[in-house]
């Protein structure tokens, strides 16, 4: 049985990576997607690929229009919206003693890791509120939120926050029934880690270090985020699923 059926997802960041894999996962379990991502012609390849049942939108989240215009695009097509997924997100490397006052990588890992992450929910959030349902907000995170890495101290910064975010919402938003709950990936085998310049080598070779002996797969955090917005876990808040292959626990 699919266990998404009859929902629409909103998820950003869905052009490639974990948010591609979240939203591939979510159509198979009966979903109907929104692909919100600024590169919207590889949105677009994407959603024809999944089908009838998916629509990209151009969404750059760090401007709250654009996270509007996305909400709003889902309610026309689709009638309503039942889950968001805040997978939009960057991790440019930058030693802190390297960056100055109003540092570019400073500046734009918050403005798209934490604004973004309250300009999407809080469009989604106050639709939810008017139909009136209930409703599940899923943040992505980030295993740096809980562990530090050098030459990511603005990265690292901006995953805290999100953890912060989603707790105290999820207070906020119980008296609707609407779950919030965030997802920390660990290390991820996805094309944003080789666009840093990780070979396939440097990725097999860092997840020798994990417990599991293998980097993860973008359906690793889709399943988790399957879990998060099905009616399965109804009874979770303000709580964050870490998915590492043990890599924290070590």
């Amino acid at each position: 049985m699919a266990r998404l059926s009859g929902k629409v997802a909103l998820i950003t960041g869905a052009s490639k990576g974990i948010g591609e894999g979240v939203a591939r996962v979510f159509a198979k379990e009966g979903a109907k997607v929104v692909i919100a991502d600024v590169d919207v012609a590889t949105a677009k390849k994407v959603a024809s690929s999944i089908g009838s049942g998916a629509l990209a939108v151009e969404c750059d989240v760090s401007n709250a229009g654009h996270a509007n215009q996305a909400v709003a695009a889902a309610v026309e097509k689709f009638g309503k919206i039942d889950i968001l997924v805040n997978d939009a997100g960057i991790y440019p490397f930058k030693n802190f003693l390297d960056q100055d006052f109003g540092d570019p990588a400073w500046n734009k890992a918050m403005a798209v890791n934490v604004e973004g992450v309250r300009n999407c929910t809080l469009a989604a959030a106050k639709q939810m509120k008017k139909q009136g349902k209930g409703g599940k907000i899923i943040t992505i995170s980030s295993i740096a939120a809980v562990k530090g890495y050098s030459g990511l101290v603005h990265y690292c910064t901006t995953k805290a926050a999100v953890l912060g975010f989603t707790r105290a919402l999820a207070l906020e938003l119980a008296p609707l029934k609407i779950n919030v709950n965030a997802v920390c990936p660990g290390l991820i085998d996805t094309p944003g880690v080789h666009a840093l310049g990780m070979s396939n080598e440097v990725v097999n070779q860092t997840a020798k270090t994990i417990p599991l002996q293998r980097p993860g797969k973008p359906e690793d955090i889709a399943w988790a985020c399957v879990y998060l917005a099905s009616d399965e876990s109804s009874f979770v808040t303000g709580q964050a699923i870490i998915v590492d292959g043990g890599d924290t626990v070590k």
